[in-house]
């Protein structure tokens, strides 16, 4: 059986289904800011996270040239305490990010992705802050010879598990911008 819309009703319907599709769209867009926005907090923490690992590998790389466990010890504790200040930096930003409500099912999958991945990232920061604590405390002995390759062991690894969590980051990155620009263009 099929329903009979009159002409009236037809021209009445047609603009609320307009409506409708572009407000479905507005806030689509919307969201898409929205996530946006609280994602793009991350990078400046990222950035000083970025920097602070250079700046340890140089005075590192400078204690190990010169022989100098001391200013090595120094530097390993300098960069753990600006590591720990960032990760709580960016434990506050992740709870923003999960917080961020949206009712698009696509991006709430984005979202729940981009911050387990986050968190993942972040207690590799944590990883790499520890094993910096362990070697700002070695002793010149064979027992601290022996926490010093433990804790340069976790670096190694933490730095492998690092770059497989920026390249799915990434990947999370790009699904987001093809989903948000497709939304853009129409």
């Amino acid at each position: 059986m099929m329903i009979q819309i009159s002409r009236p009703v037809r021209r009445l319907l047609l603009p609320v289904a307009i409506a409708a599709l572009l407000a479905s769209c507005s806030t689509k867009a919307s969201e898409c800011r929205k996530l946006s926005q609280s994602v793009n907090e991350i990078r400046p923490i990222a950035d000083q996270i970025q920097q602070e690992g250079k700046k340890f590998e140089a005075a590192a790389k400078d204690a190990g040239v010169k022989n100098d466990l001391p200013a090595f010890k120094t530097a390993a504790a300098d960069s753990a305490k600006a590591f720990d200040g960032l990760i709580g930096q960016l434990s506050g930003l992740i709870s923003k990010i999960q917080d961020t409500s949206l009712k698009d099912e696509t991006l709430v999958g984005i979202k729940d992705r981009y911050v387990q991945n986050a968190t993942a990232i972040n207690q590799s920061f944590q990883a790499t802050s520890q094993a910096l604590t362990t070697i700002s405390k070695i002793e010149s002995s064979p027992k601290g010879l022996q926490e010093l390759k433990q804790a340069a062991n976790s670096l190694t690894q933490t730095a492998t598990k690092m770059n497989t969590l920026v390249q799915e980051e990434s990947k999370l990155i790009t699904e987001f911008s093809t989903y948000c620009e497709v939304d853009q263009k129409q």
